[in-house]
């Protein structure tokens, strides 16, 4: 038997599909920031705006979508399942 391969799949949806439809695309541009947020988040435990590629996220993108885009990744950074959360939650956590 095969030993089980765990892989980091992106969820199935995030915050901004929520709010977001065909029609309504406006927070589209925030969400693609707070994907890269999340990512620095995991990575590096915490994101400024100077961690954003300056390639990706230009000056006047930073200043005028920041403040929505980092609350949305911290939001969707909440809501996301961990195990430690689950474990704890559980009672197998012991601290």
């Amino acid at each position: 038997m095969r030993p089980a391969v765990q892989t980091k799949s992106k969820p199935s949806f995030s915050v901004v599909d929520l709010i977001t439809t065909d029609k309504d695309k406006r927070f589209e541009q925030p969400a693609r920031m707070a994907d890269a947020i999340i990512r620095i988040i995991q990575e590096q435990g915490d994101c400024l705006p100077q961690d954003l590629s300056p390639e990706e996220f230009p000056a006047p993108y930073v200043a005028r979508y920041w403040h929505m885009a980092h609350t949305m990744a911290k939001i969707e950074l909440k809501c996301a399942p961990s195990r430690s959360a689950f474990l704890t939650v559980r009672g197998a956590s012991h601290a």
